[in-house]
C-alpha cells in the first residue's frame, strides 16, 4: 500500500505545484501532469520490487519441488516486509505460504496462513476448506466457499467442491444451483455438466475428471495408475523372469 501513497502524493504535490504557478495550460494541464506522476511512479516502484520478487518467488518454487519445503517456506517469509508496499501481494504469499505449511504438515500455522490469503487465491481456499472437511467441519468449509466463489466466479474445480460438500450435507438442490450458475459462466465445460446430470438423478458427483487437483485436497485417493511416481507397485516387464530360487540342499 506504501507505493500507492506515495505515487498519490507526488501526484497532488505536481499537479497542485503545475496549477500553483499557473504553467503552461494552467490546471487543466496540471490535473495531466499530476496523472502522468501518478503512473510514472507506480510503475518504477513497481519495477523495483518486482526485481526482488520474481527470483525469491522462483527460488521457493524449485526448493518446494525439490522436497526442501522448509526452505521454500523461509523464501516466501522474507517477501513479507515487501508486501506492505505491493497491494494483494501480502494475501498471495499467506495464500502460498499456507499451501507450503500444509506440505509441511504444520496444519495450525497452514489455517492461520489460509484464513489470511487472498479471497482471489483460489486454491488457498480450496485447501483450507477441504482441510476443514476432513476435520468435520463442513459449515466452516461452507462459509469459505461460498466467498471464495464470488471471487473466483469461473474456477471449476472450486464450485464443483462446493457443490460436492452441500451434497454431502444432504443440500442438493443448493448443489444444483451452484453447478447452474458455473455453467453460465463456462457453459463448454463437461464435467460441470456431468455432475449437474448426475445430481439431477440422485447420483454422486463424480471428481475424477479434475485428476490431481482434485485429489490433491486429500479427500479421495487417486486410482493407482494416477498415483505419483516411486509410489506404484512395480510390476515385472513382459518377457523378463525373476532368477530361479536356491534350493536348500538336504541333509544326508
Amino acid at each position: 500500500m506504501y507505493s500507492i501513497y506515495i505515487s498519490i502524493a507526488l501526484a497532488l504535490v505536481t499537479g497542485f505545484g503545475w496549477t500553483y504557478l499557473d504553467l503552461w495550460l494552467g490546471w487543466p494541464m496540471g490535473i495531466a501532469v499530476g496523472f502522468l506522476a501518478f503512473v510514472g511512479t507506480w510503475i518504477v516502484i513497481g519495477r523495483k520490487f518486482n526485481r526482488l520478487i520474481q527470483p525469491a518467488m522462483g527460488k521457493a518454487q524449485k526448493l518446494a519441488e525439490s522436497g526442501q519445503v522448509a526452505l521454500a517456506i523461509n523464501a516466501v517469509e522474507s517477501l513479507l516486509p515487501i508486501s506492505n508496499w505491493i497491494p494483494m501481494l501480502k494475501g498471495q504469499l499467506y495464500a502460498q505460504l499456507g499451501v507450503l505449511n500444509l506440505g509441511a504438515r504444520k496444519e495450525d500455522k497452514a489455517i492461520n496462513y489460509l484464513k489470511k490469503a487472498s479471497n482471489r487465491a483460489a486454491e488457498a481456499k480450496l485447501h483450507l476448506a477441504a482441510l476443514f472437511v476432513r476435520k468435520g467441519r463442513e459449515n466452516e468449509a461452507k462459509a469459505i466457499l461460498e466467498v471464495a466463489k464470488r471471487f473466483n466466479k469461473k474456477h471449476v474445480l472450486l464450485h464443483n467442491f462446493y457443490a460436492f460438500v452441500l451434497k454431502k450435507a444432504g443440500d442438493t438442490q443448493g448443489a444444483i444451483s451452484i453447478l447452474n450458475t458455473l455453467l453460465k459462466k463456462v457453459p463448454e465445460n463437461e464435467a460441470t455438466a456431468d455432475n449437474l446430470s448426475r445430481l439431477k438423478n440422485g447420483k454422486k458427483l463424480s471428481m475424477k475428471p479434475f485428476g490431481m487437483h482434485w485429489y490433491s485436497l486429500g479427500l479421495e485417493r487417486p486410482p493407482p495408475s494416477m498415483a505419483p511416481a516411486g509410489m506404484q507397485q512395480q510390476q515385472p516387464r513382459k518377457g523378463f523372469r525373476h532368477p530361479p530360487k536356491k534350493q536348500k540342499r538336504q541333509k544326508r
